[in-house]
């Protein structure tokens, strides 16, 4: 969101991520620049995750998706 100052000489614009403009200025390009990539290797990242939990699910027999865990955890302390 953003939020006008009062000024006496000018109206200039408050930025609430000052970060995001400091680490677009530590990069060497623009705000806008630096938020596309921002956005894109989240996407990416986003990606990433889901293809590995797709893995995991692809692993796990359909039968273990539906686990009694009460009775799982039962037969091991009996079996102890």
């Amino acid at each position: 969101m953003m939020a006008q100052c009062s000024s006496a000489n000018s109206m200039t614009t408050w930025w609430p991520h000052s970060g995001l403009r400091a680490r677009a200025q530590a990069q060497g390009v623009s705000l806008e620049q630096s938020l596309r990539d921002l956005l894109t290797a989240t996407a990416r990242q986003g990606h990433a995750l889901r293809d590995e939990l797709a893995q995991l699910r692809a692993t796990t027999p359909s039968s273990g998706r539906q686990l009694n865990v009460a009775a799982l955890i039962r037969d091991d302390r009996d079996g102890r």
